[in-house]
């Protein structure tokens, strides 16, 4: 995967448990990641929103673009430039967001409003991306 010079060790999910736990225990109302590449983002993607409503939804249009490959390969295709944002007509260029797992009612219901389920819809809608060769 891009950015990575050893294979992973597979422990992802277990200290991820670890690290929610402590965050409780220590009373913090969220976990915050800043993922660096598309694989991370993926990855972290089923627990993790990306904080800003826009970017979840572009970053949802991309998955269901890139849902067809691996996670390989839809990392490189990312990494090396192969995307291609119509919306833009230009190169997408995979930028670090925020994403957060919201650990109290607060945070939560941030990522639960209809506000953020609205501003995450149209920027899925507008959001448009292919692959180039």
């Amino acid at each position: 995967l891009p950015g990575q010079k050893y294979p992973g060790l597979g422990i992802m999910r277990i200290s991820m448990t670890v690290i929610v736990d402590l965050a409780k225990q220590i009373g913090k109302e969220a976990v915050v990641n800043i993922p660096e590449y598309y694989h991370n983002a993926v990855l972290y993607e089923p627990e993790f929103r990306f904080f800003s409503a826009f970017v979840e939804g572009r970053f949802q249009a991309l998955q269901k673009t890139l849902s067809h490959f691996s996670l390989a390969e839809a990392s490189h295709a990312v990494h090396s430039g192969k995307v291609w944002n119509e919306s833009k007509n230009e190169p997408f260029i995979w930028r670090p967001h925020e994403q957060i797992l919201g650990l109290v009612p607060r945070i939560i219901d941030y990522f639960a409003s209809p506000l953020y389920a609205e501003k995450m819809h149209t920027a899925q809608f507008e959001s448009r991306f292919k692959l180039r060769k």
